[in-house]
């Protein structure tokens, strides 16, 4: 026996509807964010698609109670036509129609609309958006009930399992660097965990290493690193109070330069790298000011500097600075060491626990240790060094640090 002609036809609606409801939640769950940015901006579909995607959850939830009741439909009338089939003397048949159905269900409303979803999410996505927001409008009554029941079924199940409210960075740079393995190369995601905790003075560039000028003084820019930006301070002050980018200068009028500086962005000098990043991005700025708790200027972040630490090993900025090897070895218990090394970078050089100290850069935790600015031929402990400074430059100094052997015995 052959199921008739509209039992034929009901099967294959219920597989297509099967079919649209997995094709879509694949193509408007895989698409980036970026595109997702242009789909706000294109045809009415594409903006509908957007729209839909800004509240996932309903529409999730929409998409897969559609799914579950058109499977369980299809599945129930199959039930009854192999019956039917079975109780007219052909148990054979029934047992085919059966697999036929469960192999065609698995591969045409599950794999291939899934397949296509992922393949072209966006084509998809605006053919699908209308049809999806007309069922989802029907089905925002019972929105609430769902999301209830998800959310005491959850306290029914789990009760005793605490929401986190934040993840605990040391535990996800753990995470990366066992994925990771390789302790030798810069390793992009874990060099971005640690921006939440390297603070703006680490990151900063010293004020005496930036192109300042003063508006009406009549002098030109002091001498500074080319950093991408000049730094204009306060006319009556030596504060920074305004940025300027290179890429906005096309006239070395002194008009030009005060009508196209951007007032700055401040932060203190124990603020996250991570928050800086996100104001720099946010405000579409190419630096931030760091200053003192007195709200004196100490240095400023760029953006540049915060990226390429992202892809490149802490030390090289160092490098970038002062164009000599931050950490070399001289003989085989030396070390010349430059005083604008971090103090986290030293103690992940020479694989030692963070030190307690307040300092940002050796040159910071020596100046700390002699109580006065360092002159060459002074010497201090710490960190399990001797340290003696050999040069004192404008903004930087060069220490020799030798290991204190009993402090190494004892650590390691």
């Amino acid at each position: 026996m052959i199921p008739d002609v509209v039992s034929l036809v009901v099967l294959a609606v219920l597989m297509g509807i099967s079919a649209f409801s997995s094709g879509t939640e694949a193509a408007l769950f895989s698409l980036a964010s970026a595109e997702r940015k242009k789909m706000s901006e294109g045809t009415s579909g594409e903006r509908l698609a957007a729209a839909l995607l800004e509240k996932p959850n309903p529409t999730l939830s929409a998409l897969l109670f559609l799914n579950l009741a058109v499977n369980m439909a299809y599945f129930g009338t199959v039930s009854v036509l192999a019956i039917q089939i079975q109780q007219n003397g052909f148990p054979a048949a029934a047992g085919a129609f059966s697999i036929a159905a469960l192999l065609g269900m698995i591969t045409f409303c599950e794999m291939l609309p899934k397949a296509v979803g992922v393949l072209i999410p966006r084509p998809l996505a605006r053919v699908c958006a209308r049809p999806l927001a007309l069922w989802l409008r029907g089905m925002r009554p019972f929105l609430p009930f769902f999301a209830g029941c998800v959310k005491y079924s959850k306290r029914l199940l789990f009760p005793r399992i605490p929401e986190e409210t934040s993840l605990d960075v040391r535990d996800l740079e753990q995470a990366v660097h066992c994925a990771d393995g390789r302790t030798d190369e810069p390793h992009p995601l874990r060099n971005l965990v640690m921006l939440s905790e390297i603070t703006a003075e680490e990151m900063m560039r010293p004020r005496g290493l930036l192109p300042i000028w003063r508006p009406g003084s009549g002098k030109g820019v002091r001498d500074g690193e080319n950093c991408g930006c000049f730094f204009l301070t306060e006319k009556d002050s030596d504060e920074i109070a305004h940025v300027l980018p290179l890429r906005k200068i096309v006239d070395v009028s002194v008009e030009f330069w005060e009508r196209e500086a951007e007032p700055a962005v401040y932060f203190p000098w124990s603020t996250p790298v991570s928050r800086v990043l996100e104001t720099l991005q946010t405000q579409k700025r190419e630096a931030a000011v760091v200053v003192s708790e007195y709200g004196e200027t100490l240095g400023a972040v760029l953006l540049d500097d915060i990226l390429e630490s992202v892809f490149t090993r802490p030390a090289d900025r160092v490098y970038r600075l002062t164009h000599r090897v931050p950490i070399r070895q001289i003989g085989e218990t030396g070390w010349e060491i430059l005083g604008l090394v971090t103090v986290r970078t030293f103690a992940r050089y020479f694989q030692m626990a963070h030190p307690d100290t307040d300092a940002a850069t050796l040159g910071g935790f020596v100046t700390e240790r002699l109580q006065r600015l360092p002159q060459p031929g002074d010497c201090c402990d710490g960190l399990g060094f001797h340290f003696e400074v050999r040069e004192v430059r404008d903004n930087w100094i060069v220490l020799y640090g030798e290991k204190l052997p009993d402090v190494w015995e004892e650590t390691h």
